[in-house]
C-alpha cells in the first residue's frame, strides 16, 4: 500500500515546480480556453503596478475550472515570496537574497492549490497541484532577463542530480502570445524515487513576470493545463491594472516567521568539508519557537583535523527569529553557565542509549575570540579515557553556524577547531 506523501516531500515537489523553472510556452494552433480578449489585454499598461497589487492578481480556484477541482489551498506554498525565500528554492547555489535584489527583483506573491495526498494520489486525470505566481522587478529589462535565465538554467541542469532532486527531462518551447514575451518548458522531475510531470507558462508584462504551473502524476505532452491557467492569470493581471479587480481572491492565514527564513540545510557544513572519511549517522531539521535549524552528526575513526584526532563531529546551522536572539544565543554559549549546561546536555544525550553515565564533566569558555564567535572546551570521563570536545558558533545577522568536534583529551587541540571559523562564516554569507 502506498504511504501518504510526507509534508517535507510535498514541499520539495512544490519548490521544484515553482520559480526555479518557468513556463511551457504557447504552441501555435493548439486549443486553449480563452478568458476575455487578448488584444484588449495587451493595451493595458502595468507601469503603475505596485508590490501590494500582486496578491490581487493570483487566480482563485473558481476561475481555474476543473483543473483545481478537489484541490485545497496550500498555506505553506502560498503568500508573499521574499528574495531570500526565492533564493532558497533556486537550483543555483550562487543565488541569494542579495543577488536577486541586485538583479532587480522587488518581491513576489503566489497562490498554490494542491492535493493533500500528494504523490500518494492515484488520480491521473487531474493535476496534483496548480499554481499562479507574480514577481515584480525594477525594470522591464530586469524582468526579461530573469524570465530567460530561468529557462536556460533548467535546460542546463537537465539530467543532473541536484540536492533537491533531479530534472530528468526538460523540453523547451518557443514563446507565445501571452504578455510581452513568453518562455516555456515541459519537465519531468525526480524526488526520492518519485517522478512528477510539470508544465509551465511564464510570461512578462512590463515589469511583471507571471508564472502558471500545473503538475501531474502521469506524463502528458499537452501544454493545455498551463495554457488555461496562464490565460486566467493574464486576465487577472488586466483586471487589477484597470481597477476592475480591487481585492485579493483568497485570505491566507499569517505565516509563521520561519517560512521566510533561509533554509539552514545548505548553510550547514558537510563532514567532507572538515575531515576525510566522515560517516554520517544522523541528519535532520529541527525547530523551536525561536530557531529553525539543520544538524548533521558524524562518527569517525580518529580522523585528522589539523593536528588533532577526532572521533565525533557535529555541524549545525540555524536561522533565529531575530538578530537579537542570535546575539543572546552566542552570549549564552560563551558564558560559564551556558557552556556548562550545553556540555552536560550533550554528554548525557550522547550516551543515552547505553548504561554509562558520564562523570567529571567540566566546561570552560574560550577567551580572545572575534566578536562574531563564541566557543568553549569541555571534557568528561568515559570508559576508554577522558574525552574532550570543542564547540564553536559564529554569527552573521540572525544566522548561526556551529561545529563541535570531540576526541580523546590528549589528542584534541582547541586551535584546530577554532580554525574552522572562516569556513562557517563563508557558508553563512551565501544566504
Amino acid at each position: 500500500m502506498t504511504s501518504r506523501m510526507s509534508v517535507a516531500r510535498r514541499r520539495t515537489w512544490l519548490r521544484l515546480l515553482r520559480r526555479t523553472l518557468v513556463g511551457v510556452a504557447v504552441v501555435a494552433g493548439a486549443a486553449v480556453v480563452v478568458t476575455g480578449c487578448r488584444e484588449d489585454r495587451a493595451a493595458v499598461g502595468t507601469s503603475q503596478v505596485k508590490l501590494k497589487d500582486l496578491r490581487m492578481m493570483v487566480v482563485p480556484r473558481d476561475e481555474l475550472g476543473l483543473l483545481a477541482y478537489g484541490l485545497r489551498v496550500s498555506d505553506r506554498d502560498s503568500g508573499w515570496v521574499t528574495n531570500g525565500m526565492s533564493a532558497d528554492d533556486s537550483f543555483d547555489p550562487k543565488d541569494s537574497g542579495r543577488s536577486l535584489s541586485r538583479l532587480g527583483r522587488l518581491g513576489g506573491y503566489e497562490l498554490t492549490y494542491a492535493d493533500a495526498r500528494g504523490y500518494a494520489s492515484h488520480d491521473e486525470e487531474r493535476p496534483l497541484a496548480v499554481s499562479t505566481a507574480l514577481e515584480l522587478f525594477s525594470s522591464e529589462a530586469a524582468a526579461s532577463a530573469y524570465l530567460r535565465d530561468g529557462i536556460a538554467d533548467a535546460v542546463r541542469l537537465r539530467g543532473r542530480k541536484l540536492p533537491t532532486g533531479k530534472i530528468a527531462t526538460a523540453e523547451r518551447f518557443g514563446g507565445g502570445d501571452f504578455g510581452d514575451e513568453a518562455e516555456g518548458l515541459r519537465a519531468a522531475l525526480r524526488v526520492e524515487g518519485n517522478v512528477g510531470y510539470a508544465s509551465f507558462v511564464a510570461f512578462r508584462r512590463g515589469r511583471l513576470v507571471a508564472t502558471a504551473t500545473a503538475w501531474r502524476r502521469a506524463e502528458t505532452k499537452s501544454p493545455t493545463d498551463a495554457r488555461q491557467i496562464a490565460d486566467a492569470l493574464d486576465a487577472r493581471i488586466s483586471g487589477v491594472a484597470t481597477g476592475a479587480i480591487d481585492h485579493a481572491p483568497v485570505k491566507l492565514p499569517p505565516r509563521e516567521w520561519w517560512h521566510a527564513a533561509p533554509d539552514p540545510r545548505p548553510l550547514t557544513l558537510a563532514g567532507s568539508e572538515v575531515v576525510e572519511d566522515a560517516r554520517l549517522v544522523h541528519r535532520a531539521y529541527f525547530r523551536t519557537p525561536v530557531a529553525f535549524g539543520y544538524v548533521r552528526e558524524y562518527e569517525l575513526r580518529r580522523a585528522q583535523l589539523g593536528g588533532s584526532r577526532i572521533v565525533y563531529l557535529r555541524t549545525t546551522a540555524q536561522a533565529l527569529k531575530s538578530a537579537d536572539l542570535a546575539r543572546r544565543a552566542q552570549a549564552y554559549l560563551a558564558s560559564t553557565r551556558g557552556s556548562d549546561a550545553i556540555a552536560r546536555g550533550f554528554s548525557r544525550r550522547y550516551f543515552r542509549r547505553t548504561d554509562f553515565r558520564p562523570t567529571g564533566i567540566a566546561a570552560e569558555p574560550l577567551a580572545g575570540l572575534h566578536r562574531d564567535t563564541a566557543a568553549f572546551r569541555f571534557s568528561f570521563d568515559a570508559p576508554a579515557g577522558r574525552v574532550a570536545g570543542v564547540m564553536m558558533a559564529v554569527r552573521r545577522g540572525r544566522l548561526r553556524g556551529n561545529v563541535m568536534a570531540a576526541g580523546f583529551e590528549q589528542e584534541l587541540r582547541t586551535e584546530d577547531e577554532v580554525a574552522l571559523r572562516e569556513k562557517l562564516l563563508a557558508r553563512l554569507a551565501t544566504a
